[in-house]
């Protein structure tokens, strides 16, 4: 080093604890009482006390430190030098300077050095640069890696938004070409159902076995068309969120025991038997949608009575627990399985089994039960055994 120049730099080679073994570089004869064993912030003022423990600290923490400010103790005075420190294993060269460029310009000439020690030290800073580079080229790749996914999952974002909005508008369409469908259909096919029976009633006496066989076929697709039609406009207004409930006192005891006697005519000729139970005490009153109640106690009976045999039976039970209503339709029927068990409830769905009779159905029934039935804050629960029948249980809240 050319000492003439007089550069106000100092250079320590301490333990790995901080305490000095020598004083490389003093140019300003700064650290001249310095001797070896004591610990590197015995010289520093006591403002920078804390910081120096903490740049020690940081030193072993990662190996280099560069470019903290101290402020040093030199007689009365008090200097502000800007400290940089390297370890290897149990060594640490810390070099201070007025300014950056003159601390690196000493170090520089403390590498230049001979000695064992010194060499490992430039290895070991060699070393380190070149994990620092790596670890700067992995973070820039995996920077850049990020940010290309980030995009990716922008325009992912933006391709579902439209591709769901999309959707939205499909489906309005469909419910609307449902509803209009519907509508328009069901006055033509209510008139020929009218005009077959008119005309059965005309020729009454008149008509052959054929012909008789024609017009059941007549009034039996017509009444699946109708049946399909008035599903058809239910569903269409449940998926447009127009259902509406008119809501009043309703006596469920008396609309379930009116729905069982009309559904015991018409299964009287399958041989079906159906009975109706109340069990315990009431009220069994409900505010509720008549009509809408009316049309879950029909499909509920109708489905199970359709896939009942002859000579067997249908119960329906009804029951009061605490504040709700429970109302049970119970068949001794095929039976559901597992699979079909998991999507009955979904629109357009059908049971692998078949009606007993080869009654046709639309596979919206359930579909629309339930969303009356959530609509009215109750719950339906379906529970089966493939070879011992069906149990469909509603519960509706009394309040």
């Amino acid at each position: 080093m050319n000492r003439s120049e007089q550069r106000d730099v100092v250079a320590l080679l301490c333990d790995d604890m901080g305490v000095v073994r020598e004083v490389l570089a003093d140019e300003r004869n700064r650290f001249e009482n310095v001797l070896a064993g004591l610990p590197f912030t015995a010289f520093v003022h006591p403002t920078s006390l804390t910081k120096a423990q903490n740049f020690l600290m940081e030193i072993q923490e990662k190996g280099i430190v560069l470019d903290w400010e101290l402020c040093v103790a030199t007689g009365d005075a008090v200097t502000i030098l800007r400290f940089t420190g390297i370890r290897h294993e149990k060594q640490t060269v810390i070099v201070g300077a007025e300014d950056i460029n003159s601390a690196m310009e000493l170090y520089e000439e403390i590498l230049s050095m001979h000695g064992d020690q010194i060499t490992l030290l430039r290895a070991e800073v060699k070393r380190r640069k070149e994990m620092a580079d790596e670890l700067h080229l992995m973070n820039l790749q995996g920077y850049e890696e990020v940010t290309r996914l980030n995009n990716e999952l922008v325009t992912m974002q933006r391709d579902l938004v439209k591709k769901t909005r999309e959707l939205e508008t499909l489906n309005q369409q469909k419910n609307l070409f449902l509803g209009i469908a519907a509508h328009d259909l069901r006055n033509p096919i209510g008139n020929i159902l009218n005009l077959s029976q008119l005309l059965q009633d005309e020729l009454q006496g008149r008509l052959n076995e054929d012909s008789t066989l024609y017009f059941q076929l007549i009034d039996s697709s017509c009444g699946f068309l109708l049946k399909l039609i008035s599903d058809l406009l239910d569903f269409s207004q449940i998926e447009s969120g127009k259902l509406t409930l008119e809501l009043e006192t309703v006596d469920l005891k008396a609309l379930i025991s009116q729905q069982a006697a009309y559904a015991r005519t018409s299964v009287k000729a399958k041989g079906v038997e159906l009975s109706f139970s109340v069990l315990g005490e009431g009220p069994f009153v409900i505010q509720g949608d008549r009509g809408r109640l009316t049309q879950v106690v029909d499909n509920l009976v109708s489905n199970a009575a359709k896939f009942s045999s002859a000579e067997s039976r249908v119960e329906i039970s009804l029951a009061r627990k605490e504040k709700d209503l429970l109302f049970t339709v119970q068949d001794h029927g095929p039976g559901i399985s597992p699979e079909d068990q998991a999507k009955l409830f979904q629109p357009f769905a059908k049971a692998s089994a078949r009606p007993t009779a080869g009654e046709r159905s639309t596979g919206l029934g359930l579909s629309i039960v339930k969303r009356i039935v959530e609509a009215h804050g109750g719950e339906i629960r379906l529970e089966s055994v493939v070879g011992q029948g069906t149990t469909l249980r509603v519960r509706l809240s009394a309040e």
